[in-house]
């Protein structure tokens, strides 16, 4: 065989090889010595351009995290460094069904795109929050944002509740407050929607269509009506 065909040989052989291999995580490098949030210790909400974060920091509650917040950094998994991210809320408020924990959320994010959060608390608590020599990196999670083909899970649809619609028949089928103190308006406001009918991701959500409406329920293209 000649120099050349054993020559293109190899590179087919390389080109073949690459297209079969896994494709390895590039995370950054200390996020592999990280254990992984259990179900018990926290979970994460994923929406296109979001994640929603939830964590029960070591210790809680009877030992709230120092300074009351968590602090957090995020990567896609095809990254080898991390981006900073807003501190999480720590609430030790006692609430039906919902333990003690840290909260928050990392935005615009990419859609379709895999990502790991770490959470760390602080080492000192009278120290800097923002000093990254006090913070201790505890856990991390994964997620992946929702794609654009994703299927928005629809239980039902509540399309007769326009903005109008709500109202129905009597009056008294508005609810209704104050205006605020202070401003221009003053006496009774009603509200005319009620979203009253919600849901998840597993069990599917209720959809409230408002397309081609305005808020007083009519066609975008119909001029505003006295007295409405």
């Amino acid at each position: 065989m000649s120099t050349t065909n054993t020559l293109a040989s190899r590179i087919l052989l390389g080109l073949a090889l690459c297209s079969t291999a896994p494709t390895l995580l590039a995370e950054p490098p200390d996020a592999a010595a990280l254990p992984e949030v259990t179900q018990a210790q926290g979970h994460q909400v994923t929406t296109f351009h979001s994640i929603g974060l939830y964590w029960i920091p070591p210790g809680a509650p009877a030992q709230p995290p120092a300074q009351g917040l968590v602090k957090i950094q995020f990567a896609k998994t095809t990254d080898t460094a991390w981006t900073i991210g807003h501190d999480l809320w720590y609430d030790g408020r006692p609430a039906p069904g919902r333990p003690a924990e840290a909260r928050g959320s990392v935005v615009q994010l990419e859609q379709g795109t895999p990502y790991v959060v770490k959470f760390g608390t602080l080492i000192n608590p009278a120290g800097s929050k923002d000093d990254p020599n006090n913070i201790q990196w505890v856990a991390k999670i994964h997620a992946t944002t929702w794609t654009g083909t994703d299927a928005f899970p629809i239980a039902s649809r509540a399309d007769d509740l326009t903005w109008k619609g709500t109202r129905g028949p009597a009056a008294v089928d508005f609810s209704s407050s104050n205006y605020p103190a202070g401003g221009s308006r003053t006496g009774t406001r009603r509200h005319l929607l009620h979203v009253t009918r919600s849901g998840s991701a597993q069990t599917g959500y209720v959809l409230y269509d408002f397309t081609g409406l305005n808020a007083f329920g009519n066609s975008k293209t119909e001029p505003r009506q006295a007295g409405k």
